[in-house]
């Protein structure tokens, strides 16, 4: 299995994903990586696969981490 390179980010800077107005606006936010898509949801906006973990979930607050691979079957 291939590694990724690490995010690098340079000295006394400072990488931050703020995302305090997901929950108002009700967007999920996408960003798409070599290998698949990551998506920053809130609950509302999950699908069926992500609310049964069926994905890989992370949930940090009020705001959901969900990982799909560009392997997955999306059906």
């Amino acid at each position: 299995m291939r590694e990724l390179a690490p995010l690098t980010v340079p000295q006394n800077e400072c990488f931050v994903l703020h995302c305090t107005n997901l929950a108002v606006n009700r967007m999920a936010l996408r960003i798409k990586m070599p290998r698949g898509t990551l998506k920053v949801k809130t609950y509302r906006e999950l699908r069926t696969r992500e609310r049964d973990r069926r994905v890989p979930v992370l949930k940090m607050g009020s705001v959901y981490f969900i990982w799909w691979s560009d392997k997955q079957k999306r059906g």
